[in-house]
């Protein structure tokens, strides 16, 4: 046995007697049991008979300068229930990191009034480990010292427990800093959100309204020049003639860009009904939607059997008839053109593509191909009026997929978009 020196104040006993791991010595070990310094467990401590037991003097100044604060305690049960405890022992750190002093021989509720009622988890934890004998090991907030605490405890002998714990105040309290921090910033990215799904809709409605007006005034313009053209064709020279056919073809694509502004608008508006999607009798059916709008073109479709998908059927309908038509008409400069449609599952997405054999386009100006009114083609070349892939994507967007296009110039185009796979 060795003695601790205790610093003063500690209790009426100015030293502890503390077991040495000398050979054959019995210590308390956590979890209730004990460890023998003679058995098989001392290894080759008891097969070295030169080997001399750790003097007391190292073993006292260890106990002594623990980082960790240290408390030997004994349990104090009312009714079956753990009401109280003793301090038996406490090291320096214990009185450092706590701030209690004196504490030795005195009761928990003692030292810190109100400790009961603050903190009743404390005493269940503590009993807990006294009952069954089994380590504890806890984060608590000692609300009678108004710091955190990360303890480890365990049951030396019969009805004591022992707690070495350390203060982690600080480290709590930057996590509850991190925490607010990130509520505020998820509070605050939910406000621009709503901001921002206002601002759209406002921009939505403003746009549907405008693009709904304007129908009027070009159907009368449209009108009159088709009575110029029908009544009065002959009061106009061959520069007329031309001059009125040029107003109507532009008032014709006005009204065009009219529509696909609305339709625009209402992919956004609109509440979709979803259910599983035939996707391949939907191709189908967009492809001889757009196949007859041209029927002196020789077009070679190959479609195979498509994975079904969850969705909009009629939006989803827009997004095929709107992808084969770009495909029928960006291969209108070859005899025959080719088109294929195709899909394949990747995890829970199924990802869909369109494949044609057309004049392709550059690659470098693909981060233009789906802003609305962006076209990578003159009017010259090829018709449009730049929202078709525009409401491609935006209805896309809307089902949780995404939208992608692959060229090669005068080579082709392939585009791809992902649909959730039917649960």
């Amino acid at each position: 046995m060795f003695r601790v020196k205790r610093q003063k104040g500690l209790g009426a006993s100015r030293d502890a007697r503390v077991p040495a791991r000398s050979a054959g010595a019995r210590v308390p070990a956590p979890g209730g049991s004990f460890q023998s310094g003679g058995g098989a467990a001392a290894g080759s401590v008891a097969q070295a008979k030169s080997e001399s037991p750790v003097p007391e003097e190292q073993l006292a100044a260890l106990f002594d300068n623990m980082a960790e604060g240290f408390a030997h305690c004994r349990m104090i049960f009312e009714g079956g229930r753990a009401q109280d405890f003793v301090f038996l022992q406490v090291n320096k750190a214990f009185e450092r990191l706590t701030g209690l002093k004196d504490v030795t021989g005195r009761k928990a509720s003692e030292v810190m009034p109100g400790l009961r009622e603050s903190d009743p988890g404390i005493f269940e934890v503590y009993g807990r480990v006294v009952e069954t004998g089994g380590a504890a090991k806890f984060e608590t907030h000692v609300n009678a010292l108004k710091k955190w605490f990360s303890v480890s405890a365990y049951r030396p002998e019969p009805g004591n427990f022992v707690a070495v714990f350390d203060v982690i105040t600080d480290r709590k309290e930057a996590e509850e800093n991190v925490r607010r921090l990130n509520a505020a910033l998820e509070q605050r990215v939910q406000d621009r959100t709503v901001e921002l799904e206002a601002a759209v809709n406002e921009l939505e409605a403003f746009a549907y309204s405008v693009s709904h007006d304007l129908r009027a005034p070009l159907r009368a313009i449209d009108g009159f020049a088709e009575i110029l053209a029908q009544e009065h064709s002959a009061r106009l020279d061959a520069e007329g003639l031309h001059v009125l056919g040029i107003i109507r073809k532009e008032a014709a694509h006005m009204g065009q860009l009219i529509n696909d502004l609305l339709a625009f608008s209402r992919a956004g508006r609109s509440e979709m009904q979803v259910a599983s999607i035939d996707m391949t009798a939907l191709a189908r059916a967009a492809f001889e939607e757009c196949t007859a709008r041209v029927p002196e073109r020789r077009v070679e479709f190959r479609l195979d059997t498509l994975l079904p998908a969850s969705g909009d059927a009629n939006l989803l309908r827009q997004v095929l008839v709107n992808l084969v038509s770009n495909a029928v008409k960006y291969t209108r400069p070859r005899e025959v053109a080719q088109i294929e449609i195709g899909s394949r599952a990747e995890g829970e997405q199924v990802v869909y593509w369109i494949k044609d054999n057309g004049v392709g386009f550059d690659t470098k100006y693909s981060n233009k191909l789906f802003g609305i009114f962006q076209r990578l083609h003159s009017d010259k070349e090829f018709e449009g009026t730049g929202v078709g892939l525009a409401l491609v994507q935006r209805i896309v967007r809307r089902h949780g997929g995404r939208v992608w296009g692959e060229a090669k110039l005068d080579e082709g185009a392939t585009f791809y978009f992902t649909l959730p796979r039917p649960q």
